[in-house]
């Protein structure tokens, strides 16, 4: 057993949590605690295959059990010996049968309560399992990246399951049945797409809702947190809502006919619906009736 104390004066003395996770080990000490840091990277595995087959044994056992259950209830049930045949019809001479040296059905019953439970809860934690949210691929390439690039960790993991997450160059190698504890917050989805795809493009405005003292250092590059980037883009979406029907109006004001007033209108119906799928969570229910609502 490891007990040798570090001398006090020895122990680093960090000036930030950044500083903090580059002196953790590189390997899984590192890797956990960057997953503390940025919460949407507790990716781990749910092993489904795994899973389903340690239920499908335990099937199996109860399976047997049950119909060896049955057979010795059944043989009880017909037999003159003893108090075989109240054991089905009262459990005090089941429970008290080991005391008359016959403890067959009660003993296989206790298999089967113990085995049963085993079962249960494996089978509720495995629908738990199987709820928990698939991770985004940006989330799931980040951790690639930051495990195998060296900006990161420059790949420590040398075991098994060091493509677990896939490789930098080989995305496809990762697992396929990976969740996440801590799923990203889903917005509409065009703020999902700045999020995901379209940051590098739009920073400059980012810029006006988050102060340089607030902006994040990570490995080397500046990050930007969820909630400001749904503020600009809501501010946005705002706009563009606000805009929408004042344009409208002044197309058709400019229009003259009745045909191209028709058509002017089912355009820009067309584009409200598009634009309700785009920028909101509306449902499909909700777009029928808002489209509706305009004709």
């Amino acid at each position: 057993m490891f007990s040798e104390k570090v001398p006090e004066g020895m122990l680093p003395k960090w000036e930030s949590l950044a500083e903090e996770l580059d002196a953790c080990v590189p390997g899984y000490p590192r890797l956990a605690r960057e997953m503390e840091q940025a919460p949407a990277s507790t990716i781990f595995r749910r092993f489904s295959a795994l899973n389903a087959r340690n239920l499908l044994y335990l099937q199996r056992d109860l399976i047997m059990l049950e119909n060896r259950l049955k057979q010795v209830e059944y043989r009880d049930s017909i037999s003159t010996k003893g108090f075989r045949q109240h054991y089905a019809k009262d459990s005090n001479n089941l429970h008290y049968s080991t005391a008359f040296g016959d403890s067959v059905q009660w003993n296989l019953m206790l298999q089967v309560r113990e085995r049963l439970k085993e079962y249960n809860e494996t089978l509720v934690l495995q629908s738990i399992i199987l709820k928990l949210p698939v991770p985004d691929d940006y989330d799931v390439k980040d951790i690639s990246c930051f495990i195998h690039l060296p900006q990161g960790m420059n790949a420590p993991l040398s075991g098994s399951d060091k493509a677990t997450w896939g490789l930098p160059e080989q995305p496809d190698l990762r697992a396929a049945d990976l969740v996440t504890l801590k799923p990203r917050r889903k917005e509409d989805r065009f703020s999902n797409f700045v999020s995901e795809h379209a940051i590098r493009y739009v920073q400059w405005p980012l810029k006006l809702f988050q102060s340089k003292k607030k902006r994040e250092e990570h490995h080397g590059m500046v990050t930007y947190k969820d909630r400001t980037i749904h503020r600009a883009t809501y501010i946005i979406i705002g706009t563009l809502a606000g805009l929408a029907p004042i344009l409208s109006i002044i197309v058709l004001t400019k229009l003259h006919t009745m045909k191209a007033r028709l058509w002017t209108t089912a355009v820009f119906n067309v584009g409200i619906a598009f634009s309700l799928q785009l920028f909101t969570e509306a449902k499909r229910m909700d777009i029928f009736a808002v489209t509706a609502a305009l004709v």
